[in-house]
């Protein structure tokens, strides 16, 4: 008899907030940011998705019209962003779902709900197994803010708000594969014959710009939820963000400090941003905008200025997996 081999895949996630204001008394002539879109976050209209796991694209298109968006996701996955839930295909079917709107529901699922609500309706496991790739994948499920669970063959993730209750911020459904490809959670894997597992690649500059204005859209909704005015995008903002993560990610560091020293408002004044008051929000290491910003609004710091009202305006910057929010008010 053949013993199976047993492989590891772990992950980590980091976040750091930092906050600064500088008070300019008026506005400086001269400096105005006149490129900015107002996001305006949507009415719920539907309490459930609008599509299914395997549907063709076209299935969707004719049950829901065309999205908002399209934006480019990791390992080769294009979102179609409505209102309020996105639709992930890859090769022209859906092989993933995502929402954090208030009303949207999933098998009685509901956004907003406690994470003891939603275990009263979905089992819990430390260690969900799946059988993929002809394989037995087991995958580390101990985190408070991310919470794996079995739905029959599909997957639920529960992105919760450790900081209000454990309250459901989002959910994402997919199929167990999506998990192996995106390496949601680390994992562990057992076979007698090593599985052959497809490779899909990522559109790296593709997800950095969309998944940049995917953040603003993320933002703005978990302020509509607390009753805070959206934030318009300033695409000054945006490039300094941009730099800093790029920065982050090429020098291998992660602070608030850049590698030559300078801090993040001194690359704010370089894209000439004037501001009575200014923030700053950084992660490392999460899969993608969705993650990051659940993280954001996981740290006491970060969520401060996520959801402070004074602010009125947001760029953001994705390089690799790193992200960076540039929050301030003329």
């Amino acid at each position: 008899m053949r013993l199976a081999r047993k492989v590891t895949i772990s992950l980590a996630a980091l976040t750091a907030a930092f906050t600064f204001g500088v008070w300019t008394g008026s506005p400086i002539a001269g400096t105005q940011d006149t490129s900015e879109n107002v996001t305006n976050v949507a009415t719920v209209t539907s309490s459930s998705f609008k599509a299914n796991l395997g549907d063709k694209w076209e299935t969707v298109k004719a049950r829901a019209g065309m999205p908002k968006r399209f934006d480019t996701g990791i390992k080769e996955t294009k979102w179609w962003i409505y209102d309020n839930d996105w639709i992930g295909y890859r090769n022209g079917k859906v092989v993933e779902l995502f929402t954090s709107y208030p009303s949207m529901q999933y098998n009685g699922i509901k956004i907003g709900m406690t994470r003891g609500e939603v275990q009263k309706k979905l089992a819990y496991t430390s260690r969900p197994q799946w059988s993929v790739f002809n394989a037995m994948f087991s995958f580390q499920n101990t985190g408070t803010e991310k919470v794996l669970y079995k739905a029959g063959s599909q997957a639920l993730i529960a992105y919760y708000d450790t900081l209000d209750g454990n309250k459901l911020l989002g959910l994402r459904v997919v199929n167990p594969e999506e998990l192996v490809y995106k390496k949601y959670f680390g994992y562990t894997y057992q076979y007698v014959k090593r599985p052959t597992i497809p490779v899909f690649t990522t559109d790296a500059a593709a997800v950095n710009k969309q998944g940049a204005e995917e953040i603003l859209l993320l933002s703005n909704v978990e302020r509509m939820k607390k009753k805070v005015p959206g934030l318009t995008w300033s695409s000054q903002a945006a490039l300094s963000s941009y730099k800093h993560s790029k920065d982050m990610s090429v020098h291998k560091y992660f602070s608030h400090t850049l590698f030559d020293g300078r801090s993040p408002f001194d690359l704010m004044a370089a894209e000439k941003i004037k501001y009575s008051v200014a923030a700053e929000n950084i992660a490392m290491g999460y899969t993608d905008s969705i993650e990051a910003v659940f993280g954001w609004m996981n740290s006491t710091g970060h969520r401060k200025s996520l959801l402070n009202p004074s602010f009125k305006k947001l760029g953001a910057g994705v390089y690799s997996t790193y992200y960076t929010q540039h929050f301030y008010t003329p």
